[in-house]
């Protein structure tokens, strides 16, 4: 199906943002030689793995930085993937269009709203948003903005009108209070798994540790990537007589991962860690803490925003 009614410049696909020389996010194939990312997902990070020398890939700052520091720590294999960094609040000619991204909140880190004009036509584009993380503000700047656009479109990821079923908190202070109620009963050498895609919960899940009475053992990367956003953190990456109540921390991608995990990140797919070897990038490692839209919520944001229309992009 074409979204070709909505604008003449929009032409987009139900798993796609395809505009006419540009592609925002990949959530199947990249199809354009012009590829903004606004996300840590699954389907970015293989495209950025799979990029080939013709292809241009548009990132924000923060996502960028992760990107460097998850290669220089051996998180992720090296990219050779053309990067191009997009400044935040100040349009940028791509293509044909005039693009201004501002920051997100998807409860992981980088992400990225972004707002696409040409002439007088605008566009709103988030593949997800949680109003109960730890960034609320960057919800509300883009929320401000939007409302002074007549907006043509909406555009979001179908993952927002998919209910929360598991019985994961799905708001970061939920993660955070869950956190410490589990690591709070655990026994000393109880290990865990952790995920690299967001930087500050691995800060916060130390000093919630360490208000248990408890010590995180962090791998010798996972402590790089904390120490290079949080430098006088105390961390942790080896045992000694005085941290009797240690918690393990596992990086599956480089040990057998063990029979029992007593902990595993909201973030990662449990499945994935019985699926050979492991990989941070794999499908199913990217669960986010987004906002369910149901119908009232949905309501209450079109009634804000007042776009012309609200489209979901299918995954």
């Amino acid at each position: 199906m074409k979204y070709s009614n909505l604008n003449t410049f929009i032409q987009s696909e139900p798993s796609e943002l395809l505009l006419n020389s540009l592609q925002i996010d990949v959530n199947q194939v990249v199809s354009r030689k012009k590829i903004m990312l606004t996300c840590f997902s699954d389907g970015n990070l293989k495209a950025l793995l799979q990029a080939k020398d013709d292809e241009t890939f548009f990132v924000g700052f923060d996502f960028f930085t992760l990107l460097q520091k998850l290669q220089r720590f051996n998180l992720i294999p090296p990219l050779t993937a053309h990067l191009k960094i997009l400044p935040e609040e100040y349009p940028q000619k791509i293509a044909e269009f005039t693009i201004t991204v501002y920051k997100n909140d998807d409860s992981l880190y980088g992400a990225l709203t972004v707002f696409i004009s040409e002439k007088n036509t605008n566009i709103l584009y988030c593949a997800g948003f949680t109003q109960n993380g730890a960034h609320q503000k960057r919800i509300k700047t883009w929320k401000k903005v939007a409302r002074k656009l007549q907006l043509a479109a909406l555009i979001l990821n179908s993952q927002m009108r998919q209910p929360n079923a598991s019985q994961q908190p799905f708001s970061e202070n939920g993660i955070q209070k869950h956190f410490g109620k589990v690591i709070s009963q655990l026994h000393p050498s109880a290990k865990l798994v952790l995920s690299p895609w967001n930087p500050e919960r691995l800060q916060h899940f130390n000093e919630i540790a360490n208000s248990h009475e408890k010590a995180l053992i962090w791998t010798p990367n996972f402590a790089h990537l904390i120490h290079f956003f949080y430098p006088q953190e105390v961390l942790l990456t080896s045992k000694d007589t005085h941290t009797a109540a240690a918690l393990l921390l596992v990086d599956p991608t480089q040990d057998s991962t063990p029979q029992k995990i007593d902990y595993l990140d909201p973030t990662l797919q449990a499945k994935a860690l019985t699926a050979g070897k492991y990989q941070w990038t794999a499908s199913g490692n990217f669960n986010k803490s987004l906002t369910f839209l149901d119908e009232n919520a949905l309501k209450e944001l079109k009634d804000d925003l007042r776009p012309a229309r609200i489209i979901f992009l299918e995954r």
